[in-house]
């Protein structure tokens, strides 16, 4: 009887093993490269490189052609996925080492593995390339070590802090949530505030530990490369955002921060939707539905403002919307500036085109960072749909 999954888990291996060493092998080699080092002895040479990204090539479509020969549209929905994240990282890391450019035609090269990937993301509802999930909240570990692109520590420490993140935004939106089943005047709402102030602080607490542990030089020059748009078939898929996930937008849109009232916010969701998985998808849309918590407290505010309940549920809800702030203050001038911005400078302008995991120029993806993070620090600024009035007003009854 033959094993019908003997193709997913060698292909799984390889991408947790050679897969790994290759792409790090790769790396230092251009770092050596762009120091000049390009002696034919040297192995940053041309021949060098060529050889490792054939080794690469081979190997993988090996790999997919081997797949292939199976049934891999079948299996439970986290098979799938899992198995549509190893093709992903794979198509990414040869897009990466330039071996995913489009013809003249406009077309993948990569034929097999954009079928593939193009089949079961239409199955899974994503799409079609691998997504933050696959890389983070959804990447199981084997033996201690889970999925990366290259064997840097580095990378390693970005993929766990992140994913930490992710979590701590997961278990404030539903401390928020309950909030919302509960009522803003149940004593019991009381400690959900707190727990979701307990959640954002942590997820600050953890960036502030990634970005004074991360290289920046190896995060720009060997990680970022690999989240850039990239080819599936005949289109061209935006890269993978650290912020791929809902329960941040979660968090905008129960604390009253953001709004889909807000055709800039209701464009960021919209964008992101195909990013994240189905339950996450389902999840965001449900949030929709609820009322947000600042309305509701300023529709009490009328009547209520001196009772006790309103004194104390009121000032726990203002520390949760701080501890937002702080923690979306810290990743757009910690990550963005530091990680994207400053290194990006150093760059020539051709190199600049296709820096962003977005698409779109720096300098435009730079105003659109800027304006989710005034959102959410609810910033007096002139042109975007900021609650700092209504903040105040709120601050003032207590």
């Amino acid at each position: 009887m033959t094993d019908s999954r003997a193709g997913r888990r060698q292909f799984d291996h390889w991408i947790r093993t050679e897969f790994a060493q290759l792409n790090t092998r790769l790396e230092i080699a251009y770092e050596k490269q762009s120091q000049g080092r390009t002696l034919q002895s040297d192995d940053s040479g041309s021949d060098h490189v060529s050889g490792l990204k054939r080794r690469f090539l081979d190997s993988g479509q090996r790999h997919v052609l081997n797949l292939l020969q199976e049934s891999p549209l079948e299996g439970s929905f986290d098979e799938r996925f899992d198995l549509l994240g190893n093709v992903g990282m794979f198509m990414a890391a040869c897009t990466r080492h330039g071996l995913n450019e489009p013809s003249a035609q406009g077309h993948s090269p990569l034929n097999e593995e954009s079928t593939l990937a193009w089949r079961l993301g239409t199955g899974l509802g994503v799409a079609p390339r691998f997504i933050l999930a696959s890389y983070a909240t959804h990447n199981k570990a084997r033996q201690g070590i889970f999925k990366s692109f290259t064997e840097f520590e580095d990378e390693r420490l970005f993929i766990e802090y992140n994913t930490r993140g992710i979590f701590e935004y997961e278990r404030a939106a539903d401390a928020l949530l309950k909030i919302t089943q509960l009522g803003i005047s149940s004593p019991i709402s009381l400690e959900f505030f707190r727990q979701a102030r307990r959640a954002l602080d942590r997820v600050r607490e953890t960036m502030d530990a990634l970005f004074d542990q991360l290289d920046v030089k190896i995060f720009f020059n060997s990680i970022r490369p690999y989240y850039l748009p990239s080819y599936v078939g005949d289109k061209e898929h935006r890269g993978v955002n650290a912020g791929d996930f809902v329960g941040i937008n979660q968090v905008d849109l129960l604390l009253g921060l953001c709004s889909v009232d807000d055709p800039f916010y209701r464009g960021v969701l919209k964008e992101k939707l195909p990013y994240v998985l189905p339950q996450e998808q389902d999840d965001i849309r449900n949030c929709l539905l609820l009322p947000n918590l600042l309305d509701e407290f300023l529709k009490a505010s009328a009547s209520d403002s001196r009772q006790p309940w309103f004194q104390r549920n009121a000032a726990a809800f203002l520390e949760a919307c701080e501890a937002h702030s702080r923690g979306a203050a810290a990743h757009h001038n910690k990550l963005v500036q530091k990680f994207i911005v400053r290194p990006a400078r150093r760059l020539p302008e051709e190199k600049r085109r296709r820096l962003t995991a977005s698409g779109p120029p720096l300098d435009i993806l730079l105003e659109t960072l800027q304006r989710i993070c005034d959102l959410r620090t609810a910033r007096n600024r002139e042109g975007i749909r900021s609650r700092h009035d209504d903040l105040q007003q709120l601050k003032s009854l207590l």
